[in-house]
């Protein structure tokens, strides 16, 4: 575990600003589960560095919403939860497959909106549109998703 730390510090530290924004979230995600904590300012370039949400794959989105998430004084956390909503609402085809493929994706999506989302249009549009629709077509993978949260 420790050397695999030490490369992500690296990494992180020594490409900045020539690595890739799956490259930074990578690093931050490592360092993160082996007890380093993020910073606003770094959870801010993170975010900007996002390519597109709709082009994450749910396991990227994971990520991004687990570095984001421990960033507790991030100044975005509202624009990051509305942008992820209205990206899964408008891309809903999209997120589906992708929902399928890695369906732990749906239970931290909502958990980062409950936390962020403050718009309760957004969330009745999200939860009728996205979260109930996948739920009732495939409650196996929702229901084994949900059994580690």
């Amino acid at each position: 575990a420790q050397p695999k730390t030490a490369e992500a510090l690296g990494k992180l530290h020594g490409l900045n600003g020539e690595a890739t924004f799956e490259e930074r979230l990578s690093a931050h995600f490592v360092l993160l589960r082996h007890g380093r904590s993020i910073r606003s300012s770094e959870a801010e370039e993170l975010w900007e560095a996002v390519p597109k949400l709709s082009g994450l794959s749910g396991h990227k989105l994971c990520d991004l919403l687990y570095v984001l998430g421990a960033a507790r004084s991030f100044r975005y956390h509202r624009r990051v939860a509305e942008e992820v909503a209205k990206s899964m609402v408008i891309s809903q085809k999209e997120y589906s497959r992708e929902l399928q493929l890695w369906p732990q994706t749906l239970p931290l999506v909502c958990e980062y909106l409950v936390w962020h989302l403050d718009d309760p249009h957004l969330m009745k549009s999200f939860l009728t549109s996205v979260l109930v629709p996948f739920w009732r077509l495939h409650p196996a993978a929702v229901q084994g998703a949900l059994v580690p949260h």
